[in-house]
């Protein structure tokens, strides 16, 4: 996706690193903020520290850094145009995506199904998947076939599914009042010739920083661990590779996740 004044920072600091670019924030232009309250956070003398700490602050929706002092504001404030104000404001994107694309073990085979989302206000406690099991040397193994979400609200979400193996009979869920807001995830490395499973791992990371695991293959060596940059995960959308006809089918391939503030 190709954006205008595309801002595109790297953060080089002792807190773990995050590329700050359109994807995460909207540059308003000849903007000013209206409204209080605001939190002054002196000493931050770089833009990029100013934008990677309201990423990660759930109040901060707007971030204005103009003399070496980073203002962030609420959800509240109001925005308004004034073109003889060249202050730039930056507003943060209501909805973040993380996911397993662009991994590093050659896993992109398939067909995307459609995002779904929990209902507004809600948000993803748990999970379960659907795994087909070991099927020996000569067989073809799929691993993960699903994974399905649970919202706050009992509503189930489920992007695309393949016809192979069983699911876990219960939802695994975060404590009570606890929310996800991460993922891990571990793959088989594409074996070229020979048999692919893919996605064998996914486990969900809830706010009291617990893991909750469902149904796992065993075909991985490494497990990557990706968090919302801010806000907790409301739904996904999954790439399922299912031929049939082919002898080599890999099932869940990549899932994206959904981040929205909440």
């Amino acid at each position: 996706m190709i954006f205008s004044n595309l801002l595109i920072l790297i953060l080089i600091i002792t807190e773990p690193s995050l590329i700050v670019n359109s994807d995460f924030f909207i540059k308003n232009l000849n903007y000013e903020l209206l409204s209080e309250p605001k939190l002054i956070l002196k000493n931050i003398t770089s833009i990029t520290r100013c934008l990677s700490r309201c990423l990660v602050d759930s109040s901060c929706y707007f971030a204005n850094f103009n003399y070496e002092i980073c203002q962030f504001y609420n959800l509240n404030a109001v925005l308004s145009k004034n073109y003889s104000n060249k202050r730039i404001i930056y507003t943060k994107r209501s909805n973040g995506i993380i996911s397993s694309v662009n991994n590093p073990f050659g896993v992109d085979w398939g067909i995307w199904g459609p995002i779904e989302e929990c209902d507004q206000n809600d948000y993803v406690v748990g999970f379960r998947t659907k795994l087909d099991p070991f099927q020996g040397t000569f067989y073809d193994d799929t691993a993960l076939n699903c994974v399905e979400l649970i919202c706050s609200n009992g509503k189930r979400l489920k992007s695309s599914e393949s016809q192979w193996g069983s699911w876990n009979t219960n939802f695994k869920n975060c404590s009570s009042g606890q929310k996800v807001n991460g993922f891990s995830y571990g793959m088989e490395q594409n074996q070229g010739t020979g048999d692919d499973s893919a996605t064998n791992v996914i486990r969900l990371k809830c706010t009291d920083n617990s893991i909750i695991q469902s149904k796992e293959g065993h075909e991985y060596t490494t497990i990557i661990s990706i968090l919302c940059p801010y806000g907790v995960i409301v739904g996904l959308r999954t790439q399922i590779n299912q031929n049939i006809n082919a002898e080599d089918n890999t099932g869940l391939n990549n899932v994206e996740f959904i981040c929205k503030l909440n």
